[in-house]
């Protein structure tokens, strides 16, 4: 909801890009009982204040801004998230509220990952956070552990997965690269690890 073209555009993109249904309406129209979530400005949030919303300005540079959408879309009372790592130089990863996927990407490098971890952290507040490491390559899944636990609160807990098999789409074509860091990360995100103290 927003009279500011600037701000619609954004809005719509960031929808049309992760394929959210959405309505379009300015401040003056009235907001149907179907509509469980609104996605408005910071200087129009006062119109939706009682109603369940997020400002374009909370989303727009946040990397995991689909995990924050569907906290608020479902309005989120799970006691489990769990996160799954592909290591390597592209980085798949993947993020489950029980066993609904609700955030996957592929990143370049630690800080990335670091960032959306530790935004994933903000958005999930004391809730249990199972993250799994693929141990392909045992010597960048152990640092990375050690890297991510500096930053981790009292609930997560950081495993280390076995990853044979995770990467049964290797054969695929090239273009496809992104598509099979995201499967193993699926794959590694529920397989029993060992505890990484």
């Amino acid at each position: 909801m927003t009279s500011d073209i600037k701000s619609y555009y954004k809005i719509t993109q960031l929808l049309k890009q992760y394929n959210f249904p959405f309505l379009s309406l300015i401040p003056d129209n009235k907001i149907p009982q179907t509509v469980n979530l609104i996605i408005t400005t910071n200087s129009e949030k006062h119109y939706v204040n009682k109603l369940n919303y997020l400002t374009l300005e909370e989303i727009e540079y946040s990397e995991t801004f689909l995990c924050l959408i569907m906290n608020k879309i479902n309005h989120v009372k799970s006691d489990l998230i769990i996160i799954g790592i592909d290591p390597g130089l592209r980085i798949g990863i993947t993020v489950y509220n029980g066993r609904k996927k609700i955030y996957w990407n592929v990143l370049s490098s630690i800080n990335e990952l670091q960032k959306i971890i530790n935004e994933i952290s903000k958005v999930f507040i004391n809730i249990k956070k199972i993250i799994r490491i693929g141990n392909g390559n045992k010597k960048v899944s152990n640092n990375l552990a050690r890297i991510l636990k500096l930053q981790l609160d009292e609930h997560s807990i950081i495993e280390i997965v076995d990853e044979f098999g995770t990467s049964s789409l290797s054969k695929s074509r090239p273009n496809r690269r992104g598509l099979r860091d995201i499967k193993s990360a699926d794959i590694i995100a529920f397989r029993q690890g060992k505890h990484y103290k």
